[in-house]
């Protein structure tokens, strides 16, 4: 419609100009699509991890990565140490993030470091240790150490019993709990020691557990993420590529 040199469109024109910019918009997004899948950029790329707090550090980078490959689905999951090495290896989960010692039985998986935590005691606060600002490792040998059964977390249960050894100590591991909430509960009841990592306390952590630093300098672990090399994911390499460069 022009009137007084001002050109509107009609109802019927309004509508019609509409749904050509939907299918324009759904044709571009097709191209792309396309492109995305013959260049390997498409499809989904699962996620494993025994505590999503693993990731804490990193859920920008990987909102960044969802923006920037858009036809890239990110799933994620929460699995056992061991369940995770085995389907690393089958190809189930295609990155992995834990401890490098849980892929150790596969010559196929690599590893790439992420980062390191150093280990904590944490006790009641009407534990004696409560009261001390650093902790010994020779202080904690006589001590109940509350952890995780050897099933469930093979990786801590075994850095736990390590870390003692290597300063001629064995731990007086309490190993009955499925999960780290437990052994936390447990030392609310003031039954022992849970050494535990930030980055699966910081954020729940009860008003009445104290957390004292160990001065040991084996007392800590790293973290990277695990991919099988066989795995032929098209996203993967993708994936790779974006952690290796940011």
């Amino acid at each position: 419609i022009r009137n007084k040199g001002h050109l509107a469109l009609t109802q019927a024109g309004r509508i019609f100009y509409e749904d050509a910019c939907r299918m324009t918009s759904m044709m571009r997004k097709a191209v792309q699509h396309t492109r995305a899948e013959s260049s390997g950029a498409s499809g989904t790329l699962t996620i494993g991890f025994p505590h999503a707090q693993f990731l804490n550090d990193y859920v920008v980078q990987l909102r960044q990565f969802t923006k920037d490959h858009p036809f890239i689905e990110l799933l994620f999951t929460t699995l056992d140490s061991n369940t995770l090495a085995e389907k690393t290896s089958d190809g189930s989960i295609d990155i992995a993030i834990d401890r490098e010692i849980v892929f150790s039985r596969d010559n196929a998986i690599e590893w790439k470091f992420l980062y390191s935590e150093d280990f904590y005691a944490i006790v009641s606060e009407r534990h004696p240790f409560a009261k001390k600002e650093v902790l010994e490792l020779s202080e904690l040998k006589n001590e109940h150490i509350l952890a995780m059964n050897r099933e469930t977390n093979p990786g801590m249960f075994d850095m736990i019993t390590h870390l003692f050894m290597a300063y001629d100590a064995l731990p007086n591991l309490i190993a009955t709990a499925n999960c780290h909430e437990t052994t936390l509960m447990r030392a609310r009841m003031n039954e022992g020691v849970v050494i535990l990592m930030p980055s699966l306390f910081r954020d729940n952590m009860p008003d009445d557990l104290v957390v004292v630093p160990i001065n040991a300098p084996l007392a800590s672990h790293t973290i990277g993420l695990a991919w099988n090399v066989k795995n032929e994911n098209p996203a993967l390499p993708i994936f790779l590529d974006y952690f290796h460069t940011t």
